[in-house]
């Protein structure tokens, strides 16, 4: 997944199938294969609003996280997808390492997966901070149990 701009309303999705040009205008693209086959699904924006979210019990999983140096896991059972395990632990991660100006939080950015996440990874999953590119672009190794299995970046957003 790539996102090249901030997608504040309500997403349309456009699958194509093969190589993708360079010339495309879509805030964010996502990536994948079927067999050999290279899938793109371009999100545009459109002008209707988000009148709501999912949530989802983050405060169990920063409970049961620990951070060590530079990496993040959890030590205990939480109630949670892989996915949303991925994105909290990423986050928490970055609020205990890097400060950062009042008023800005963190977006996800991309997501690089050598697979699909499945139930059993959310309590081995482990994340490590790899590269920071100035203030506002992270990078951070996944890994289950001890297996690297992709990377998560995210940006900083501009000040409200």
């Amino acid at each position: 997944m790539r996102v090249n701009r901030l997608i504040r309303k309500q997403p349309s999705l456009c699958f194509c199938e093969g190589p993708l040009g360079a010339n495309y205008e879509e805030p964010a693209v996502v990536s994948f294969y079927v067999g050999e086959t290279p899938w793109h699904c371009l999100v545009s924006e459109r002008s209707e609003r988000v009148t709501r979210s999912e949530v989802y019990d983050e405060e169990s999983i920063r409970k049961n996280a620990i951070v060590e140096g530079q990496t993040i896991r959890l030590d205990g059972k939480v109630n949670a997808s892989p996915f949303e395990v991925v994105t909290s632990l990423t986050l928490q991660l970055h609020n205990a390492l890097l400060s950062i100006p009042p008023g800005r939080k963190w977006f996800l950015g991309r997501v690089q997966l050598q697979r699909l996440l499945v139930e059993e990874d959310a309590q081995k999953i482990r994340i490590t901070l790899a590269k920071k590119t100035g203030l506002g672009l992270t990078r951070c190794a996944i890994e289950i149990s001890t297996s690297a299995i992709g990377t998560i970046d995210f940006i900083l957003g501009p000040s409200t």
